[in-house]
């Protein structure tokens, strides 16, 4: 096996890096962490982690559910359909986020 010492050299960076950031975080005392630790599992945190989750899961069906349709739609022998299909996608695609 070839030595890579480039490879070797950003490896020991990055976990450099790590250290850095996992000292920085564990040493900080603006952090607070007893209040973290109050919080963490505080009845309306866990609600609203229950509630990004559910949206996430809802947007991603939808999401599947509108692309899987609008890719079918594209490939329709029906002209009025894979137009209407072509310009909500080009639409969509041309307004930035």
């Amino acid at each position: 096996p070839r030595v890579r010492p480039l490879r070797i050299l950003g490896t020991v960076l990055l976990a450099l890096v790590a250290l850095g950031i996992v000292t920085f975080f564990v040493s900080n005392k603006r952090f607070e962490w007893p209040v973290v630790a109050e919080y963490l599992f505080n009845p309306s945190v866990l609600l609203g982690l229950l509630t990004s989750i559910l949206l996430t899961a809802v947007a991603m069906v939808l999401g599947t559910t509108l692309g899987t349709l609008l890719a079918a739609g594209q490939l329709s022998d029906y002209w009025p359909v894979r137009m209407a299909c072509m310009v909500f996608v080009g639409f969509f695609r041309g307004v930035p986020p």
